[in-house]
């Protein structure tokens, strides 16, 4: 039987798809937006870079060392006007992403102002992160103006860094990519692909417009002799690996190195200090380094410079980011990867004379350190292609990237942009690969029904509650439901011997409303038995246990599915 279809059926049908279209107008002005910041920002660390050279070109040559210094210094000074601190940045994008935390629009200010600082006074950093960063701070703050949920927030926190990528870079697919891999866990359902794509497409229109439509770097025309050159590429990747482990590595150990030295406010100027140091000897490690690309790529060069730029450039680099200066490492990775793919080049035309072009390997060597430094291979691959709009680099990317991805990660190497998130014990693997219960909250799994003892239970009491309920253990709360401990099955023929207080014992560890999937499940590996949650007020929601999960998962899976989806 076919039920008439009432007008408040149907504007119930409409709302959703309204929302939705309401996202997505968000999403394109958020992307503009973006673009037009990426305007403002690239003239900002290329003023800085004019102003910093044109200051010390009328100094003695031997004081370049002191240029880093000086933007350290100026750093130091605008985060303590701004009362803020620089920070790293995308995994600051990707934590707050997990922990469905806003970003503020003054971190993206300060970023702003720091990275072009270090930029511009030839510290080894890039812009690319930075960018990312502002752009997510943008879309954070519009997605908690609008008063968003947590889901479309979080989106428009990925639409924003995908668009920032896409402005720097020219490359609107890798932005997407980026945002998808690293921001949104995998997340490829319609309702947030689509608000990343158009983002993307807005901040890339916006720079096409004003910069024109070419990439970034001065690409030469790649060719391929023979398919069988994918072995030499292979070996290529194998290096890569190697070189994107030694950079991770590098960086973890100039952390520790800074972070033990406890010299506060000090310590960036320390590191730019020595920075400057190197820039006297090999000036090419400096700053975001697309010139020194841009050369690479056209065959400037020799085997040695290669060789010495690579471990050089990943030195500068760490000294730079360690020490509390501002900046990314994309175009680092960049710059590293060109300058290895030259010197395997090189290398391999000593050997093979029939072997392809230096500039060949340059350009598909710089996707194999980004991929295996932060362990985005799709990323890498893409926004290569993009710079070269040519099919024939598909197959010798596909190869490097996967290869350098896989032996770094077989070294034991975190990406970058995750180690500072094992620092603080959020598993980005693990949350990435929950998929569509990201968005899953304790309080979605809790069970409101459970065994509660207060002061004053006589032991008859006690024992007819625990058998309402099959738990093997009992929660003992005040008379206004604040958690006073719990009370064990096992202990219960001493009830006529001892007092509740007296047998009661206390939790390791309680949960919280608004904890995520992942923080739950953790908090239940350690757990036995039952868990209670405890709101902010000290009062408890509901219990969660092993079993209780267990029940609740697949019904909740098919919901965020569902909601995720756009159903």
């Amino acid at each position: 039987m076919n039920h008439p279809t009432t007008p408040r059926l149907q504007i119930r049908r409409i709302l959703p798809l309204t929302r939705q279209i309401n996202i997505l107008l968000y999403a394109v002005a958020l992307g503009l937006a973006v673009g037009f910041i990426s305007l403002a920002y690239r003239w900002s660390f290329k003023s800085c870079g004019t102003v910093f050279r044109g200051a010390f070109d009328s100094l003695p040559v031997n004081l370049i060392f002191l240029m880093p210094v000086a933007g350290s210094v100026l750093l130091i000074l605008v985060v303590k006007v701004l009362r803020a601190e620089v920070r790293e940045y995308v995994p600051e994008v990707i934590e707050s992403s997990i922990r469905n935390t806003a970003l503020r629009l003054k971190d993206g200010l300060v970023c702003f102002v720091t990275s072009a600082l270090t930029l511009g006074s030839g510290g080894s950093a890039g812009p690319e992160g930075p960018m990312a960063f502002t752009g997510a701070s943008v879309g954070s703050a519009l997605g908690r103006r609008l008063r968003l949920d947590n889901r479309h927030a979080k989106i428009l926190l990925g639409a924003g860094a995908a668009a920032g990528i896409a402005a720097m870079f020219n490359a609107p697919l890798a932005g997407v990519l980026f945002a998808l891999e690293l921001i949104l866990f995998n997340d490829l359902t319609m309702s947030a692909v689509t608000p990343v794509i158009l983002s993307s497409v807005a901040a890339s229109a916006v720079s096409f417009h004003f910069l024109g439509d070419h990439p970034t770097f001065r690409v030469p025309l790649f060719a391929m002799n023979s398919y069988l050159e994918l072995f030499a590429y292979a070996v290529l990747g194998v290096a890569g690996g190697f070189v994107s482990a030694l950079f991770c590595r590098t960086m973890h150990l100039a952390g520790r190195f800074f972070h033990h030295l406890r010299l506060g406010t000090a310590t960036p100027v320390l590191g730019a200090l020595v920075v400057g140091g190197l820039l006297v000897f090999i000036p090419r490690v400096g700053g975001y380094g697309h010139d020194a690309i841009d050369a690479i790529l056209h065959g400037e060069g020799t085997l040695p410079f290669f060789t010495a730029l690579v471990f050089f450039k990943i030195l500068a680099t760490a000294l730079t980011l360690q020490s509390g200066n501002s900046g990314g490492i994309f175009a680092p990775a960049l710059l590293i990867g060109a300058a290895l793919g030259a010197g395997v080049g090189g290398g391999l035309q000593l050997t093979f004379p029939g072997a392809g072009s230096v500039e060949a390997y340059a350009l598909i060597g710089m996707a194999a350190v980004m991929a295996g430094t932060i362990h985005t291979p799709l990323t890498a691959m893409m926004l290569i292609f993009e710079l070269t709009r040519d099919y024939h680099t598909i197959l010798p990317l596909m190869t490097v990237t996967v290869i350098s991805t896989l032996v770094a990660y077989g070294m034991g190497s975190e990406s970058l942009y995750i180690a500072p998130l094992s620092r603080k014990k959020l598993d980005f693997r693990m949350i990435r690969d929950l998929g569509s219960l990201g968005d899953v909250h304790a309080v979605n799994l809790m069970r409101h029904h459970f065994a509660a003892v207060r002061p004053g239970d006589s032991p008859a009491e006690i024992r007819r509650k625990l058998q309402r309920y099959p738990y093997k253990r009992a929660l003992y709360l005040t008379t206004d439901d604040r958690l006073l401990g719990y009370l064990s099955l096992d202990t219960l023929h001493l009830l006529d011997t001892f007092s509740l207080d007296e047998l009661s014992q206390s939790f390791r560890q309680v949960i919280h409303p608004q904890d995520t999937l992942y923080e739950t499940l953790h908090k239940l590996r350690t757990a036995e038995g039952i868990l209670p949650v405890v709101d902010e007020g000290g009062r408890v929601r509901g219990i969660i246990s092993n079993k209780i999960f267990i029940e609740k998962y697949l019904p909740l899976l098919k919901v965020s599915s569902a909601k995720r989806s756009g159903i």
